[in-house]
């Protein structure tokens, strides 16, 4: 078990680093004011997350032992919006498009919601100390 967890963490410090990489890279070579290098890890996240899913269901199955790896560690670490993607578009896949509407909107509401929220916890708690 403690071998998989290993695993587990090594597969996501390298897909941090590799997200990590390619946002500032993107973001150097582009130059605008828009969050480019984010979008195109997210993006890139859901084709990767896409083709690892489906080759782990076919022609790699025999290695379904990865999957874990890659798709929770690697993909884990590089972006967790290719779970959220899948994770909606199984709804849509399910006839359920009312509940994935409601996952985009709640997660982004409550995700935004979140953030404002720590951050004036983080700002109230550094300007009392």
């Amino acid at each position: 078990m403690l071998d998989k967890l290993l695993g587990l963490a090594a597969a996501g410090a390298v897909g941090t680093v590799a997200r990590v990489l390619l946002s500032t890279w993107v973001q150097r070579v582009v130059r605008v004011d828009l969050p480019l290098g984010t979008a195109v890890v997210n993006v890139l996240g859901c084709f990767l997350f896409g083709i690892a899913f489906a080759s782990f269901e076919g022609r790699l199955a025999h290695l379904a032992g990865y999957r874990l790896l890659v798709l929770a560690g690697f993909m884990g670490g590089f972006t967790t919006f290719s779970s959220y993607m899948f994770d909606t578009h199984r709804l849509l896949e399910q006839g359920r498009a009312t509940l994935a509407l409601a996952n985009l909107g709640a997660q982004n509401a409550l995700g935004m919601l979140g953030l404002w929220l720590g951050l004036r916890i983080g700002l109230w708690s550094s300007q009392t100390s």
